[in-house]
């Protein structure tokens, strides 16, 4: 990443020193050229990549991922709310209802009480930290 940013800022240097016009217009516009190589520069290197801002699934999350997809943002079988971004408190709860049977979202209690069974309370947790830190 960094020689990308180091090659790019070289480029743009070139670019804007070979831009033709009078020698007052090169003048006048040198500050404002200035300004946005350094705006470039400034932006490519405070970048993130947005791998990096995703965390962690918990391997407990490993088999909600086939109807709530890896980031809790896809409608289990076109039902469900989205997940991900909901509170951890939340989360855990409903988490919690569903292993209990006492939650049933558009008719997913069934379901959703099979897959909770066998996920244990330190796994619920894990689970609803990571869901809610996707925002």
């Amino acid at each position: 990443m960094k020689k990308t940013v180091q090659c790019l800022c070289f480029v743009l240097i070139l670019f804007f020193s070979k831009l033709s016009g009078s020698e007052h217009e090169k003048k006048s516009s040198f500050e404002a050229k200035k300004a946005t190589q350094l705006a470039i520069i400034k932006a490519l290197a405070t970048r993130k990549d947005t791998q990096a801002e995703i965390p962690k699934a918990p391997e407990a999350y490993a088999k909600c991922t086939g109807c709530h997809g890896q980031d809790g943002k896809t409608k289990a079988l076109g039902k469900s709310e989205i997940i991900s971004g909901r509170s951890e408190a939340y989360l855990v709860t409903a988490m919690n209802a569903y292993k209990a049977g006492t939650r049933d979202m558009s008719g997913m209690g069934s379901l959703m009480k099979s897959q909770m069974d066998a996920v244990s309370n330190e796994d619920i947790k894990a689970i609803a930290v990571y869901l809610s830190s996707i925002k």
